[in-house]
C-alpha cells in the first residue's frame, strides 16, 4: 500500500511541475533570438568598412551577451522566477528604449527644417510612430503576458526575490541616473 500511495505522490509532484508549453517557446525563442542577434553583429561587423572595435571587445560583448541570455534561458527552462523576472524586466527596458527612439524619430521628423510642418502632416508622422511602437511591441507584449499568466509554474525562495528586488533596483536607477545624464 505503501507503494501505491509513493506511486501517486510521484505522479502528482510530476504532473504539477510539468513545463507548459508556451514556457517552453519562449525558452526556445530567446535562445534563437540569442543565436542571430549574435550571428547578425558579426555579419555586420565583418562587413563593415571601418571597423572602430577591437576584436578583443566584440568577443567580450558576445560572452556577455551568451553568458546573460543563456543563464535566463536555462532559468525559464527550468522555470525559475528569477529568470521569469529578469526576462520581464529586459523586455521592458528594451521596450522603453524603442518608444524613446522612434519618439525621437518621429520629433526629427516633425521639428526638423525649415518650414513649419502642416497639422495634417503632424497627425500622420505621429499615427506613423504609434503603429510602429504597437507593431515593435506586440511580440514582447505576448511574452509579458505569458510570463505574467504562468507565474504559477516558477520556483521562488525568498533570498532570490531579495536579491532580485535589490538587482532590480540597482538597475532601474542606473538606468534612471542614465538618461537624467544624457538630457
Amino acid at each position: 500500500m505503501d507503494s501505491i500511495e509513493n506511486t501517486e505522490l510521484t505522479e502528482e509532484t510530476l504532473e504539477v511541475k510539468q513545463r507548459p508549453i508556451m514556457i517552453r517557446l519562449i525558452a526556445i525563442l530567446l535562445v534563437a533570438a540569442t543565436i542571430s542577434i549574435l550571428l547578425a553583429g558579426y555579419h555586420i561587423y565583418r562587413t563593415a568598412e571601418d571597423q572602430p572595435l577591437y576584436d578583443i571587445q566584440i568577443v567580450l560583448a558576445a560572452v556577455i551577451i551568451l553568458a546573460i541570455a543563456g543563464g535566463l534561458a536555462l532559468g525559464i527552462w527550468r522555470q525559475k522566477d528569477w529568470a521569469r523576472s529578469g526576462v520581464m524586466l529586459v523586455l521592458i527596458m528594451l521596450g522603453i528604449a524603442y518608444t524613446v527612439n522612434i519618439l525621437f524619430d518621429v520629433s526629427a521628423e516633425i521639428f526638423a527644417g525649415e518650414s513649419v510642418v502642416p497639422i495634417g502632416e503632424i497627425f500622420k508622422i505621429a499615427l506613423s510612430g504609434a503603429v510602429k511602437v504597437i507593431l515593435g511591441g506586440l511580440v514582447p507584449g505576448i511574452i509579458l503576458y505569458v510570463l505574467m499568466r504562468y507565474s504559477w509554474c516558477f520556483d521562488e525562495t525568498p533570498f532570490q526575490r531579495q536579491l532580485l528586488n535589490r538587482i532590480s533596483r540597482h538597475i532601474l536607477l542606473a538606468s534612471a541616473l542614465s538618461a537624467i545624464i544624457i538630457v
